[in-house]
């Protein structure tokens, strides 16, 4: 039974020695790139401006609502970074009246200007193309 702890407890320590040594998260910084205020037109509604702040090197979140009237609520959307691509990751709010509002999308910065899709489904559905520079 000595032999069996001994053994676990070598095995424990040698897992925890090797994972202090694993990087976590990207040592690349592409959310810098993309953090800042974008002013532009959207498909959805003419002039528009998207805010961006950096998290981490790959992180980003933004400011929202979903909702209608007498429901609005705050949200924060978080955006995933990777080269010259952002994406949001698939996420779901619901506002103050218990309305289900799933977002997910892309963009790409091409030079100096972010072209940005937004998809929403659940209490309305809509995919809104933004494009604009810093």
């Amino acid at each position: 039974m000595k032999k069996t702890v001994q053994i676990i407890s070598l095995a424990l320590v040698t897992f925890f020695a090797f994972s202090g040594c694993t990087k976590s998260g990207s040592s690349t910084d592409y959310a810098t790139q993309f953090a800042g205020t974008w002013t532009g037109t959207s498909s959805c509604g003419g002039t528009a401006s998207i805010t961006l702040t950096r998290v981490n090197n790959t992180t980003l979140t933004s400011s929202g609502s979903v909702g209608g009237t007498g429901c609005v609520k705050s949200v924060t959307l978080n955006h995933t970074a990777s080269g010259n691509t952002l994406t949001i990751p698939t996420q779901t709010f619901t506002d103050g009246c218990g309305n289900s509002y799933t977002i997910s999308g892309s963009g790409v910065l091409s030079g100096s200007t972010l072209t940005y899709t937004e998809n929403v489904t659940g209490a309305v559905t809509a995919s809104c193309v933004f494009t604009g520079t810093k």
